[in-house]
């Protein structure tokens, strides 16, 4: 039996620069990861009118298949089912009514029930809780955090 040596290409020299993601510290990331940690202790309580951030649960009529649902869960202004639609929620309380247009098709929703969110306030303990790396108190936060009240209110 013969057998032969096999030489792998050395993989140091195969240039994958193509294919890295560029890793960039945008603001939305960086909100991003804020909304992640401070999740967890993020309430929800049944309540209206609805505001962003809000679940909404609605019925939604229509001939377009995807806008039509006896018992659709979203959130109010995330923009992952439909902004248009998810900004027409928000101010409103279950049993109202919205009516969109879309494609030529009208879209009616009627609100089942709204469950508000309800962020904790900032305070020292709070974010040792958090386990920000070098931040233990709420002057440690950077500043927009808490300026924009976005996320801690």
């Amino acid at each position: 039996m013969n057998s032969y040596v096999i030489q792998a290409y050395p993989y140091q020299n195969v240039d994958i620069s193509p294919w890295q993601k560029k890793f960039i510290c945008s603001e939305e990331e960086i909100d991003r990861q804020m909304l992640r940690l401070a999740n967890r202790h993020i309430t929800w309580t049944e309540g209206e009118p609805v505001s962003v951030g809000d679940v909404v649960q609605c019925r939604l009529v229509s001939r377009l298949p995807r806008f039509q649902n006896d018992n659709l869960s979203l959130t109010a202004g995330a923009g992952l089912f439909d902004a248009e639609l998810e900004s027409l929620l928000i101010g409103k309380k279950a049993g109202d009514t919205i009516r969109l247009e879309k494609e030529n098709t009208g879209i009616t929703g009627t609100l089942i029930s709204v469950k508000n969110r309800h962020v904790p306030a900032v305070t020292d303990e709070y974010i040792r809780e958090l386990s920000i790396p070098d931040v233990s108190t709420v002057p440690g936060l950077p500043e927009r955090t808490t300026a924009s009240g976005r996320f801690f209110q």
